[in-house]
């Protein structure tokens, strides 16, 4: 660290000289290869916000763990994200403590995630002209620390306290919905199964689609198919207008008209935005679902949307997520 200090520390002085003469503050980094020009803070930070979520990956890596395993990581998140804390509160006296820590800091200690590595690395060659940027950058990256402990508490919840098993009078309302035969004694669950159609075709005819024409391609409950849990499904919904799916036992409809958006039972709507949602019950969720469906999980399920409409499924529950079965292919 010496050594590199003393190869960057010209370098730093006649950056911050020649910031000073223009008057300008603009930070320009190189990841992979990539230049990145912010030209002020507020620009760095909308850049630093879609950081600090747990990438899919990261998820499937973490639902594979021991509890040992979760319960050491979790241990050592949080001795990091109390000495970033204690160097945060010192920048109240001094602000430029976030120089020094990052002029000190061992880089192999930041995640590799969303290049959060390459990020601090090229902070730390920056001048003191830029300690305003230094800081956002150390604060986004605690907020990103505090994601992955939430994660991993959150795996080590369910693990514990899975949701509870459906009771008999509930099981024979899924495997009815499941098998379309109805049943005198299951009145109750055909007038909820028909309440849940008429929503679907409600929203189709909203959207213009000939009920009659979609009636023999409808997809029915029977088709479903459930995600395997932890791995990722990748389906091409470019030409697909609307995709039923289970939440659990819950029934939604992803709607791919813009802007793309997840519908409940009773016409609830939540949008989709590019890149990752997180689903289920938790706050900490990009999309909270009502937190009286225990069977549905705190952190249940990421859907990944991309530009070109691919949609990228990875399932983290215990009670599963479905979807129309002739949709995945592993």
């Amino acid at each position: 660290m010496a050594i590199m200090e003393h190869i960057l520390a010209p370098w730093r002085r006649q950056k911050g000289i020649l910031g000073r003469l223009l008057g300008s503050n603009n930070l320009v980094i190189e990841i992979k290869n990539q230049t990145f020009t912010f030209n002020n803070v507020d620009e760095f930070k909308t850049f630093l916000a879609g950081k600090t979520e747990i990438p899919a990956s990261k998820m499937q890596e973490m639902l594979k763990r021991t509890d040992l395993h979760l319960n050491e990581e979790i241990k050592q998140l949080r001795q990091i994200e109390k000495t970033i804390n204690e160097k945060l509160a010192a920048t109240i006296r001094d602000p430029k403590t976030v120089d020094s820590y990052l002029d000190d800091a061992t880089m192999v200690r930041f995640s590799q995630d969303y290049d959060w590595r390459q990020i601090m690395f090229e902070l730390s060659k920056q001048s003191s002209d830029y300690s305003e940027y230094k800081l956002e950058g150390v604060t986004f990256y605690v907020k990103y620390i505090q994601s992955r402990i939430n994660v991993a508490q959150s795996i080590l919840t369910d693990k514990t306290n899975p949701p509870p098993d459906s009771d008999d009078k509930t099981r024979l309302l899924v495997d009815t919905m499941e098998t379309s035969v109805l049943k005198a004694e299951d009145l109750q669950a055909a007038e909820e199964a028909d309440e849940i159609e008429n929503d679907m075709q409600g929203h189709f005819a909203s959207t213009n689609v000939d009920l009659d024409e979609q009636k023999d391609e409808k997809i029915t409950p029977s088709e479903f198919k459930r995600i395997p849990r932890g791995q990722t499904v990748i389906i091409d919904a470019s030409s697909i207008p609307m995709i039923p799916m289970k939440i659990a036992s819950r029934k939604f409809i992803l709607d791919m008209s813009d802007p793309p958006k997840l519908i409940g039972k009773n016409g609830d709507e939540f949008p989709l935005k590019q890149g990752e949602n997180l689903i289920g019950r938790s706050t900490k969720c990009s999309i909270v679902l009502n937190p009286e469906l225990v069977d549905i999980s705190r952190q249940h399920l990421i859907i990944e949307l991309y530009p070109d409409k691919t949609l990228h499924f990875t399932d983290l529950s215990s009670s599963g997520s479905k979807l129309p079965a002739d949709l995945i292919k592993i």
